[in-house]
């Protein structure tokens, strides 16, 4: 899922967490939102410059920057993709 941060950063500041955890939620596949103080930190991030400079995870997530060619909505765009658990060392449990 690609979003537009200049957008989420242009509504009030409640529609854009909502926004954002409800992103979050349908990529993940999760039937809960993530923690709303680890929500509240994403957001700040992704807001403060315009864009992500390093990935973050949150939520099975993996939110970061885009390269140039699938800058949709320009240097703004960043993509939510859903993180796979790593596989055990010690094999499944």
């Amino acid at each position: 899922m690609l979003l537009d941060t200049a957008a989420l950063g242009r509504v009030p500041r409640e529609i854009g967490l909502r926004a954002l955890g409800s992103a979050l939620m349908r990529v993940s596949g999760e039937p809960y939102r993530p923690r709303f103080e680890r929500l509240q930190r994403l957001f700040d991030a992704v807001n403060k410059a315009g864009t992500l400079i390093k990935a973050r995870t949150l939520h099975c997530c993996r939110i970061g920057p885009v390269s140039k060619r699938d800058a949709i909505y320009g240097s703004e765009t960043i993509r939510i993709a859903r993180e796979f658990p790593r596989k055990s060392r010690f094999g499944s449990e």
